[in-house]
């Protein structure tokens, strides 16, 4: 059942980017920076670290959606626990009613102690960078996952490390895997 997303109490940038660095305090020893953006997006960067959909699970708390088939932003809504900070996913009104392809979903509220809200940062983008040790560990585990052994470097770009292969042609699958894999 659709709840009264009229009376959902507004999250600002500030606000929501405090709740998504409590949230994140779970990775012990990782450092993340948690900045917000112009547009009212929040970016958080990281190194090495957890995976990225790990991370992704508990930051990923954005108030917009985006359909590409009708180049359309819309709005996520979520329920909130003052008392204990926790947050998760209500639901959206979709884009079908405007011949978009995101259905209306919606969740149940947890208990009496959540409340609907609309988070103002629209997007939350989350960065996995990695370190030279990072990348060295990361490209080990990849190159022993597909039998790469001696096919692959770690070497600085810019300020960050990148991975370069000898003789193997998806890099994309490489950084699928770093994204999948904790550190």
């Amino acid at each position: 059942m659709r709840p009264n997303t009229t009376e959902a109490k507004d999250l600002n940038v500030k606000e929501t980017a405090k709740l998504i660095r409590a949230n994140l305090k779970q990775f012990k020893g990782v450092k993340f920076s948690v900045r917000s953006e112009r547009g009212g997006s929040i970016r958080i960067v990281y190194y090495d670290g957890p995976a990225k959909n790990e991370v992704e699970k508990v930051a990923k708390i954005g108030g917009k959606g985006f359909d590409g088939m009708i180049d359309l932003a819309y709005y996520k809504y979520h329920w909130f626990n003052p008392k204990t900070g926790d947050i998760k996913y209500a639901g959206t009104k979709g884009t079908l009613q405007n011949g978009g392809s995101e259905p209306e979903v919606w969740h149940e509220k947890p208990s009496q102690d959540y409340e609907l809200v609309s988070i103002d940062a629209g997007y939350v983008f989350i960065e996995r960078k990695f370190t030279e040790d990072g990348a060295n560990k990361i490209s080990k585990k990849f190159a022993e996952k597909y039998g790469l052994r001696d096919k692959m470097t770690v070497e600085p770009f810019m300020s960050e490390f990148e991975v370069y292969f000898k003789n193997f042609g998806d890099k994309d699958e490489f950084y699928r895997y770093a994204n999948e894999t904790s550190l």
